[in-house]
């Protein structure tokens, strides 16, 4: 039911994008141009992150008040959560990853919503990154190995600009950019050792 109400608010968000941004002369956004792709599943993505793990676990992290300004500091953005809940790469019972799964959503501009998963190491450093489903403006490097390579060995302190600047400062790479960083944020204040 609530997968059928957001698909449902998503079409009308679309319909209503394409209606108030056609151009004068009666071009209307192309349906290849509008997508909704689901690239993988949760577990699939956790699949991928996690084959050489014994085991992943889910761990739910309730975040008190100086945890929840240091992610806010360290992105610039506004971060109101509670409780983050992270999945655990183990194997010989160390921790070998942690994966955090979040979403974009832009409707400023252009309908977006990107949901999307974030594995960190032990050391905070980012392994790897998957677009588990994008709906928005056809932005096909935004999926791809070049573009989500540029993450890997990033940490919270990185400079993400320098992946934004590279593939176009659309607010699709921006909102991304920013989406990544949070999300290897909340794992390194989760998990300062």
């Amino acid at each position: 039911m609530k997968m059928r109400l957001r698909n449902a608010l998503w079409l009308c968000l679309v319909g209503i994008f394409v209606f108030e941004h056609m151009p004068a002369q009666g071009h209307i956004l192309k349906e290849e141009e509008v997508r909704s792709k689901t690239y993988l599943t949760k577990k699939q993505a956790l699949d991928k992150a996690f084959s050489d793990a014994d085991q992943v676990t889910i761990e739910k992290k309730w975040l008190d008040k100086t945890q929840k300004k240091s992610i806010q500091d360290l992105t610039g953005q506004p971060f109101n959560q509670k409780r983050v809940k992270l999945h655990v790469g183990i194997k010989d019972g160390k921790k070998i990853g942690l994966a955090h799964f979040d979403r974009v959503v832009n409707l400023a501009h252009h309908p977006l919503d990107i949901h999307y998963m974030v594995v960190c190491g032990p050391d905070g450093r980012i392994k790897r990154v998957e677009i588990l489903e994008f709906k928005g403006l056809q932005r096909d490097e935004l999926v791809s190995e070049a573009f989500l390579g540029q993450f890997i060995g990033k940490n919270a302190e990185s400079d993400f600009l320098s992946v934004a600047s590279s593939a176009g400062s659309s607010a699709s790479v921006q909102a991304l950019c920013q989406g990544i960083r949070k999300s290897a944020t909340i794992i390194k204040t989760v998990y300062s050792d």
